[in-house]
């Protein structure tokens, strides 16, 4: 009886041990490429998203606080502890009439440096809220 050879068959059907093709290569950049973005996008979207927490939390906490001066310099707190640069002219709360609600709006832009690249790219995020009494 004659004995075939199995080879050991590699990633995507190549039929030698350690060959290493184009495939592969390609693949490689491109899940390292992938890996490199989410180091330099995820924190800022993750600002974002703590972020948007505490603009919820300022309008819940709108219906018992009559001050939107206080609800501002909350917000601005959350911002400068999550490094997010936010002037006031970028916080807009708007309060229902005969008090059944307020609305809470901001926006800013987040630069985002693509290391080790020189190039900058500028993330635009905006955050509302609303809440009805």
């Amino acid at each position: 009886m004659a004995s075939t050879r199995t080879g050991v068959r590699g990633w995507r059907g190549s039929d030698q041990a350690g060959k290493f093709g184009l495939g592969k290569v390609f693949m490689l950049l491109i899940l390292a490429g992938a890996i490199w973005a989410g180091v330099i996008f995820a924190p800022p979207y993750i600002e974002n998203f703590k972020f948007q927490k505490a603009v919820d939390a300022a309008a819940r906490h709108g219906k018992l606080e009559a001050d939107d001066n206080m609800l501002l310099t909350t917000l601005q707190k959350e911002a400068d502890q999550l490094g997010i640069r936010l002037p006031v002219e970028q916080i807009k709360i708007v309060r229902r009439p005969f008090n059944t609600g307020i609305q809470i709006d901001t926006s800013y832009v987040r630069s985002v440096q693509m290391k080790p690249l020189s190039k900058i790219v500028e993330l635009s995020f905006t955050n509302d809220a609303n809440e009805r009494y």
